[in-house]
């Protein structure tokens, strides 16, 4: 596994145990030092990234790609609810099609707001320097 990629499974790893950016850093910059006074791959030194990242105390902060996962995932539930709800008590009438077309909107939104925080939680924090 190349480096930064490493690094880049870390970082995600750590978030999703809440910890903050400025704690991701540390932990990926004494990583990075590590591997290169010593020579090997960090994956050689410390073993998978996610395993490595349960060594490290959960934190108190939400992700942003948490944060935009979950606001994904409430928006297409409320999306698809509100369809089931104005089928059943309004005046929309229901059709396959039409069930269709928006239960696949809302799996859409889904799909693309889990996609958008897995790619925002996998990337290097900003003031991060290998």
């Amino acid at each position: 596994m190349e480096h930064e990629e490493y690094l880049k499974d870390l970082a995600q790893s750590l978030r999703w145990r809440r910890m903050d950016d400025r704690a991701v850093i540390d932990v990926l910059r004494e990583v990075s030092s590590e591997a290169a006074e010593t020579g090997s791959a960090p994956v050689d030194r410390f073993g998978d990234a996610e395993q490595y990242a349960e060594k490290f105390d959960r934190g108190r902060s939400m992700s942003i790609g948490l944060w935009v996962a979950t606001t994904g995932a409430v928006l297409a539930t409320l999306a698809a609810a509100a369809y089931v709800v104005s089928t059943q008590v309004g005046s929309v009438p229901t059709s396959l099609p039409r069930s269709l077309a928006v239960y696949g909107v809302c799996a859409a939104l889904l799909v693309a707001a889990v996609l958008t925080g897995h790619r925002l939680d996998r990337r290097l924090p900003r003031d991060f320097r290998t």
